[in-house]
């Protein structure tokens, strides 16, 4: 796995498309696939924090991520991560 720094943004929209909240950080030295759970944690996160109700987030290219989420694959240093996003998931 391919280790690198990073850093991670997004764009949460409201139903007529428009801008309600935006963010990026970076997230140190990870692989892709942490970059890309760290960006699911952190928008699941500021919905939660933000009470935005009725959410849909939306990825390009998000089964191999979404799959690992699920399946519990790409070595224990996820873990903790992907036990997170899980838990925001419900």
């Amino acid at each position: 796995m391919s280790m690198k720094r990073a850093s991670l943004g997004s764009v949460i929209r409201g139903t007529m498309g428009n801008c309600i909240f935006r963010f990026n950080r970076s997230v140190g030295t990870c692989s892709v696939t942490q970059a890309k759970l760290w960006t699911i944690f952190d928008e699941q996160s500021i919905v939660s924090e933000k009470s935005f109700q009725h959410v849909t987030l939306e990825r390009n290219n998000t089964s191999s991520t979404v799959h690992m989420i699920n399946r519990n694959i790409e070595g224990a240093n996820n873990i903790g991560l992907r036990r997170s996003v899980k838990e925001l998931r419900g």
